[in-house]
């Protein structure tokens, strides 16, 4: 893909707050572990969300599985936050069936996974099942983003949604992780595996494409572009859309796109296999 196309296109997915925010839960968690916060007994809390400087690489956090959750409970009573003492955590405990280990090494059958949650929090999609006032339901397949804390792993954010990142695209029963982690995230979430519908597919391409351009730039297009050759009509469409992405992205006009994209045949035919936007509903 053309350097000037591919950076215009990154450019306007820096606004989409599934990246951002797990830019910072990774960030934040990574000052943590190297203060050597969490090594007592218990897990404390992670700072309160700020407006971090850009990130330009994040460092992948040592463990990333896909499973799905089979229990969300809450372990002990709330406590203090120990930035005020004051705003009250209840830690949880949630139990996942694992399916695919992308980063680390965990080889049993289910794990537990710990995470925080401010208990006067409110407004944004949070960590949990609905009955304690998150977004996941029983069965629901997720990718978490942990790291080891107090001998547990755990969700590199509190709270917030923002590291675990929904798998909609079905079970991956014989995927082989990539030497490259990052492929790794992307591959999973571009995939169709078994037991994913059309539906899934096109919700999820908004997941994986705003990770994946991150994590995997050039491989998260081609994922694209396989997608739009291969994928049902209705996932092809929804493939284009961010492919078209490329090229609207300001400032070059239509003669300036054409120019730049023709030494990517792949690029080209991807998009000549789009339908014209003329004919979409």
């Amino acid at each position: 893909m053309p350097q000037q196309l591919r950076e215009a296109f990154f450019k306007r997915l820096q606004d989409i707050s599934v990246r951002q925010n797990l830019l910072k839960s990774l960030f934040i968690a990574g000052l943590l572990t190297s203060a050597g916060c969490g090594q007592t007994d218990r897990m404390n809390a992670y700072p309160e969300f700020i407006d971090l400087f850009p990130v330009d690489m994040a460092r992948f956090p040592p463990v990333i599985v896909v499973g799905r959750i089979l229990a969300c409970v809450p372990v002990g009573s709330p406590r203090p936050s120990i930035w005020d003492g004051e705003t009250p955590y209840q830690e949880y405990r949630t139990t996942i069936a694992l399916e695919n280990v992308l980063n680390g090494n965990v080889q049993t059958p289910t794990a537990d996974v710990y995470f925080l949650k401010n208990l006067r929090s409110g407004g944004l999609k949070e960590l949990g099942t609905l009955q304690n006032g998150g977004y996941w339901r029983i069965g629901d397949r997720e990718m978490f983003f942990l790291q080891h804390d107090s001998g547990r792993l755990r969700t590199v954010c509190d709270t917030f949604a923002h590291c675990v990142v929904p798998v909609l695209s079905g079970w991956h029963q014989t995927f082989r992780r990539n030497a490259n982690v990052g492929e790794s995230v992307a591959d999973i979430l571009f995939t169709r595996g078994r037991g994913a519908s059309d539906a899934q597919m096109i919700e999820g391409l908004e997941y994986a494409t705003s990770v994946g351009s991150h994590f995997a730039p050039e491989f998260s297009m081609r994922k694209l572009e396989e997608i739009i050759q291969t994928e049902t009509p209705l996932v092809r469409q929804a493939a284009c859309k961010y492919l078209r992405m490329f090229s609207r992205s300001a400032p070059y006009n239509s003669h300036q796109n054409a120019t730049l994209m023709t030494d990517d045949a792949n690029f080209i035919n991807a998009i000549q296999s789009c339908p014209a936007e003329k004919d979409r509903p």
